[in-house]
């Protein structure tokens, strides 16, 4: 089983090295099952084990084990949070993580024309970044009801409503 980016660390708060934190889902009532979180940022990472979990929302706070200064906790602003896939937030209908889109293939027609190779935060809305099969040629797809219809992860395909948005 994969690790999945369930947060962000913001900064930290009080004299203990407390972490706050920004959920990637919104939820965070999860964070309260995390063991050992790993923190990533670039090529750095490490797994730390988890003391505790306070607040709520917004407000949440992560203590790991060994980050015992604000100092110390400052260090890890803008690192991402990973935890052992079945920790994550189960989705609401429509809504589907990063990781389960990377690799699904573009389908118009029952013809792929393109893989999602990433996941971009288009502002609005997000984008997927596509290798098209033709050429090889990247383009960015706009993840809207629009130009995308089913989605299947299971099969790992997106159901294209429009070719022309891959020219």
């Amino acid at each position: 089983m994969g690790q999945i980016v369930v947060g962000k660390i913001r900064t930290s708060h009080g004299v203990k090295g407390d972490l706050k934190v920004v959920s990637s889902s919104g939820e965070y009532d999860h964070f309260q099952n995390f063991k050992t979180v790993v923190l990533k940022k670039g090529n750095r990472s490490k797994t730390y084990e988890v003391e505790s979990v306070k607040g709520s929302g917004s407000a949440t706070l992560l203590k790991l084990k060994g980050i015992d200064t604000p100092e110390d906790g400052k260090l890890y602003a803008g690192y991402d949070i990973l935890v052992d896939e079945e920790f994550k937030v189960p989705c609401y209908e429509g809504e589907y993580y990063h990781t389960d889109l990377v690799g699904c293939n573009l389908i118009f027609e029952e013809k792929s024309l393109a893989t999602v190779i990433s996941v971009l935060d288009g502002g609005l809305n997000d984008l997927l970044e596509v290798t098209k099969e033709i050429d090889g040629n990247v383009v960015l797809v706009p993840f809207r009801d629009e130009f995308v219809g089913k989605v299947d992860i299971t099969k790992k395909q997106i159901e294209l409503k429009v070719d022309w948005i891959l020219e």
